[in-house]
C-alpha cells in the first residue's frame, strides 16, 4: 500500500558465476546494489547483485589454495577450474561434499555426445536434410521469379519475395541465356 514499508517484501540476490572479469578490476567477487545514477544514492537494499569471477581463480596456484580456509569461497568454487583431478584430489583430501563435486565434473566433462538426449547422427542428417530443404526453397522461389519476370515490375518482385534488385537482374540474365 502507498507509504507502508517493505517489510513483507523478500530480499533478491542474484548470484552470477562468470568465466571473465565483468568489472576488469581483477578481483574475484563484486557486490552491486541498485543506485539512483545522479546522486548515486542506493536505491534499495532489497535488490542485490554478486558477480563471481571465476577467471581470477586461475590465477591462483595450488600453495595460494592450501592457504585459503576450508569452506572459504574460493575454495570451493576453485574445484571448477582446476583441470587436474589429482590436484584436486590433493587440495580436498577427504572432503566428501567436494569429491562428490570432483565426480560430478568428471561426469559432466566426459565425452558430450554421450550427454544428449538425442542420437547425434540422426540430427546431422536432419540438419543435412534441412539444408537441401532450404536450397529446395530458394530454387522453387527462383522458379517463381522467372515466371514473374515477364508480368510485374522489378520493385514489385522486390517486394513480393525479398530478394535484391541483383539477384532478379542475374535471374533476368540466366533467363535470356536460356532463350538463346
Amino acid at each position: 500500500q502507498p507509504n507502508e514499508s517493505y517489510t513483507m517484501s523478500k530480499n533478491v540476490i542474484q548470484i552470477n558465476l562468470n568465466n571473465y572479469d565483468y568489472f576488469k578490476k581483477n578481483d574475484f567477487v563484486y557486490h552491486s546494489k541498485m543506485i539512483e545514477e545522479k546522486y548515486g544514492m542506493v536505491r534499495d537494499e532489497m535488490i542485490q547483485i554478486i558477480d563471481i569471477n571465476l577467471d581470477f581463480l586461475f590465477t591462483l596456484d595450488y600453495n595460494d589454495i592450501k592457504k585459503l580456509k576450508e569452506k572459504d569461497l574460493a575454495w570451493l568454487l576453485y574445484v571448477f577450474v582446476c583441470k587436474d583431478e589429482k590436484l584436486r584430489e590433493k587440495i580436498y583430501g577427504n572432503d566428501k561434499m567436494m569429491k562428490r563435486v570432483g565426480e560430478k565434473l568428471k561426469e559432466m566433462t566426459g565425452k558430450y555426445d554421450d550427454k544428449l538426449f538425442y542420437n547425434p547422427e540422426e540430427f546431422r542428417n536432419k540438419a543435412i536434410y534441412n539444408k537441401g530443404f532450404d536450397e529446395g526453397i530458394k530454387s522453387e522461389k527462383k522458379e517463381i521469379v522467372k515466371s514473374m519476370i515477364h508480368k510485374y515490375l522489378i520493385e514489385d518482385i522486390i517486394e513480393i519475395t525479398h530478394l535484391t534488385k541483383e539477384e532478379i537482374e542475374t535471374l533476368q540474365k540466366e533467363i535470356n541465356s536460356e532463350k538463346k
